[in-house]
């Protein structure tokens, strides 16, 4: 009779999580990827991201632990301020950089250019892996941020997901 009681609990504690938790916490299973798309953009995110409305991006996604957003800055707008739109995607990120008074240098690793920098919002300081890209109409920026303490753990993610961009 006593074994048949604990046997119940048992079972009722798995039931318990199995039931609240998703099984996450028995089996640690992976979020699966996401794929997006905007405006002749599209890469892979995890699961968790959910797309929301951000007036000064042409995509702006959101997850528990990270940010991204996009900026599709098309060639005709270069070449309205007589900037060349045939600028290379170095010189894009040093206009970006300089545009937005950043301290910081281009650099060109894991087939990316990319610039890291910190800023504090709302009182919270954050890191971003801010990179670039040429797509047939427009340059793109494409940021990837979290909290400066999360930074260390998020940048393989983040450069894993920078390296999805394709433009169609």
């Amino acid at each position: 009779m006593k074994k048949n009681n604990i046997i119940g609990i048992v079972v009722g504690v798995i039931c318990f999580i199995l039931t609240f938790y998703g099984g996450n916490l028995l089996f640690n299973k992976p979020v699966k990827n996401k794929e997006f798309s905007k405006a002749g953009m599209h890469f892979t995110l995890t699961g968790d991201f959910v797309e929301k409305e951000y007036v000064n991006f042409t995509a702006y996604y959101q997850s528990a632990t990270a940010l991204v957003m996009t900026l599709k800055e098309e060639f005709s707008v270069f070449e309205e301020y007589g900037v060349d739109s045939n600028m290379s995607l170095e010189e894009y990120a040093n206009l970006v950089i300089n545009s937005n008074k950043l301290t910081t240098d281009v650099l060109n690793k894991n087939n990316l250019i990319y610039f890291i920098y910190e800023k504090d919002v709302n009182g919270k300081n954050f890191m971003y892996y801010a990179t670039v890209f040429r797509g047939n109409d427009a340059y793109w920026l494409i940021q990837f941020a979290c909290e400066t303490k999360n930074y260390a753990k998020m940048e393989k993610e983040f450069i894993k997901w920078a390296q999805t961009v394709q433009f169609y």
